[in-house]
């Protein structure tokens, strides 16, 4: 039996398109700004090898920066429309990524590149012992962990 990857605070759970799901999801991404208790290079590189889970199309953008907000259109990295850019995007950022004991969204390596976000202790500490190298998961394991958090996620999900 697989274990259920827990999630990695605010990053392990989908956010709604609507302004009041983002602007909480922004105001806990402000709150833990500048809190990471360890070297971000090192924890996006972790961050980013986890294995995919769920593939989600979508495209996520800076939140903490917000410069977005006012332009109601999707942006990408470099896009100067209105003189207006954003510090980074993600392509399939809201897709779902693992270690086998956490999951986040695939966006959450550019907030800790770019924010030092702080991620919670448990998890710092697990990265550490790892020696800051993603445990591989073969595809079975994969499977087994995809069909749990469908079970539990948001009907979108399923």
């Amino acid at each position: 039996m697989t274990m259920v990857p827990e999630p990695l605070g605010c990053f392990g759970r989908t956010v709604g398109e609507d302004p009041e799901s983002i602007a909480t999801y922004r105001a806990e991404l402000v709150s833990l700004v500048g809190k990471l208790a360890a070297d971000p290079a090192a924890v996006a590189a972790y961050l980013r090898s986890g294995s995919i889970v769920i593939a989600i199309m979508g495209y996520s953008y800076d939140l903490i920066d917000g410069r977005h907000l006012d332009l109601r259109q999707p942006r990408h990295r470099g896009d100067r429309r209105n003189g207006i850019s954003t510090p980074f995007g993600v392509a399939g950022g809201p897709a779902i990524q693992t270690d086998g004991a956490y999951y986040w969204r695939r966006e959450t390596a550019d907030y800790v590149e770019h924010y030092h976000i702080g991620l919670p202790a448990a998890f710092v500490d697990r990265m550490r012992l790892l020696d800051w190298v993603t445990p591989a998961l073969d595809e079975d394991h994969v499977r087994a962990i995809d069909r749990a958090l469908r079970s539990g996620m948001q009907p979108e999900l399923r």
